[in-house]
């Protein structure tokens, strides 16, 4: 069970990035077969082209294959994007880098989006918790798409000040590190990222509904793989017919792959998972 004891999240929603309010709603829960059936696959009958041996009878895509159709097209939109879909709790080991650190201790996530911070330790490679970061210091201004900034500041007075850490001596601690340059697996960060709830976007729930539709219509193509023409002659009277064979749904696969494609490079922007940074 993923451990939430203390946690901070993003200003507002993963979905839209930090909205706090919104008339109209943009998520969805993920979709389902008879969504698919309706939007995705509109006028296909799901049924194979060929009868099944010994049964005499044809094979019919029932709620279960379409179920496990879905689920699989979420493993592939995962992939696709370089993004964590359902909520996934993790704990990433991160170099400590100088430039970073002076650049208000800079972190990129490896898993985006990230829903909420739960830890961030200096830990040893035995798995020690050295010092424990106050997550009071962790700005969550651009967590959803996995920045994560350290601001150690607080305004008495009018002046900015470094607050006291609840482990002690944490100011002392992070000023020596300026000294040291990169040191690998210094940092230690749970997080959670994927959508909360189940709650996606709706133009995620069109990616995935598009890989499963594209998914099962290259399962049924290949039952319709039959001699593609052919004609009959008797007495001089001949007759021919054709029919289109395993390019049945050629046509709305390459619909499909297009706009699987948009919403791919769509998603990747929105969530910055087209671009790395480093300094190494």
């Amino acid at each position: 069970m993923a451990d939430y004891t203390t946690t901070k999240a993003p200003l507002g929603d993963v979905y839209p990035i930090n909205s706090i309010a919104r008339d109209w709603s943009r998520v969805e829960p993920l979709v389902d077969p008879q969504r698919l059936r309706d939007e995705f696959l509109f006028g296909i009958a799901l049924v194979s082209g060929q009868k099944t041996p010994g049964t005499n009878k044809v094979a019919i895509m029932q709620d279960p294959y379409l179920e496990r159709r879905i689920d699989s097209a979420v493993a592939v939109a995962e992939a696709e994007l370089a993004m964590s879909i359902f909520p996934n709790q993790v704990d990433e080991r991160q170099p400590f880098d100088s430039h970073e650190y002076r650049s208000m201790g800079y972190f990129r996530t490896k898993h985006r989006p990230v829903s909420s911070i739960e830890k961030l330790t200096v830990t040893s490679s035995s798995g020690l918790d050295i010092y424990d970061v106050p997550l009071e210091w962790v700005e969550t201004g651009y967590l959803a798409e996995g920045l994560i900034f350290l601001m150690p500041l607080s305004t008495a007075n009018g002046q900015l000040v470094v607050p006291d850490s609840s482990v002690g001596g944490g100011s002392v601690f992070l000023h020596m590190l300026s000294s040291a340059y990169w040191l690998p697996a210094f940092w230690k960060i749970r997080y959670t990222a994927g959508f909360k709830n189940g709650e996606l976007p709706k133009v995620l729930n069109e990616l995935i509904g598009t890989i499963a539709a594209i998914d099962i219509l290259g399962v049924l193509a290949p039952t319709y793989a039959k001699t593609p023409s052919a004609s009959l002659s008797i007495d001089g009277l001949s007759q021919s017919s054709s029919n289109p064979g395993q390019e049945l749904y050629s046509t709305r696969i390459a619909q499909l792959e297009i706009q699987k494609k948009i919403l791919v490079g769509k998603l990747r922007t929105l969530y910055g998972t087209k671009i790395f940074t480093g300094n190494i």
